[in-house]
Parts: C-alpha cells; sequence; structure tokens
C-alpha cells in the first residue's frame, strides 16, 4: 500500500503493480508467436490471467459480485482492504464474510472461488484465453 492517492488507479490499483501487468503481457505476445512460427504443431496458449480480474473490477455487478469494497478482501481483520498481513484468514479473531462468492479477494492474496471460476471460464471458452483451451485441444 501507498500514503500517495497518486499512486492509485480509478479503480483503486496501484499504477506500478499494473503496470508490471501490462508491461509482460506486451512482451509475452510476440514471444508467443516466435514460439508458435518456430514449434508449428505445438499447441501454445495465452491464458491472461489481468484481463478477467480488471473486468471484474471494472463492473463487479455485472459479474455477479458485490459492489461496495470490491477491493476488500472476505476473510480478514478490517481496515481499507480487510487485509492485515500479520493476523490472516484462520487465525483467532479473523472472520470470514457471509457471502464469499460475492467478493473478489479470499484473502487479500488469493482469489475466491468465484473469481477463480470467472478466470477459468475465460480460459476455457474464451475471451481470456488466445486460443481457448477447449478450441486448442479438440484439434
Amino acid at each position: 500500500m501507498s500514503p500517495n492517492r497518486g499512486d492509485y488507479d480509478n479503480l483503486g490499483c496501484l499504477h506500478a503493480i499494473n503496470g508490471v501487468a501490462k508491461h509482460h503481457n506486451m512482451l509475452l505476445r510476440p514471444a508467443l508467436g516466435g514460439l508458435r512460427r518456430k514449434y508449428p504443431h505445438a499447441k501454445i496458449i495465452h491464458a491472461d490471467f489481468y484481463q478477467p480480474i480488471i473486468r471484474v473490477l471494472q463492473n463487479p455487478h455485472r459479474f455477479g459480485f458485490a459492489t461496495d469494497g470490491i477491493l476488500k478482501a472476505c476473510c480478514g481483520t478490517g481496515g481499507m482492504y480487510n487485509w492485515n498481513a500479520d493476523t490472516t484468514c484462520a487465525m483467532p479473531g479473523v472472520v470470514a464474510c457471509k457471502n464469499p462468492s460475492a467478493s473478489v479477494s479470499w484473502d487479500g492474496i488469493h482469489y475466491t472461488e468465484a473469481m477463480y471460476r470467472y478466470i477459468t471460464k475465460g480460459w476455457l471458452y474464451g475471451p481470456y484465453a488466445d486460443p481457448p483451451i477447449l478450441a486448442a485441444i479438440r484439434h
């Protein structure tokens, strides 16, 4: 976390952290293209982890997530993000939210089953994998 509000985007995410993910994907796509040309018989799939999370954060209600406190962990100890590295989920006094399926983050580090399900469907059927995994293994 940063005390400087300018370090965050309109979703509440740190610019620097998201910048790393964007830069990584920008370099990864052409590298995968090169591998596909070099090994045309191999099934090389780009599974994007960044875009599904950003889409949910931009419009949580559309995907069945709670709209208030979208960045808060379901299982935590309070504060802006309901997360504290010294008192984590499963420790005495740390409680989970009543509806984990409405949360994106389980414990401030891991995503909830609902979020992983959304990401996985996007990888299996598209649009978050190129090509979608099920389409790639059918051929």
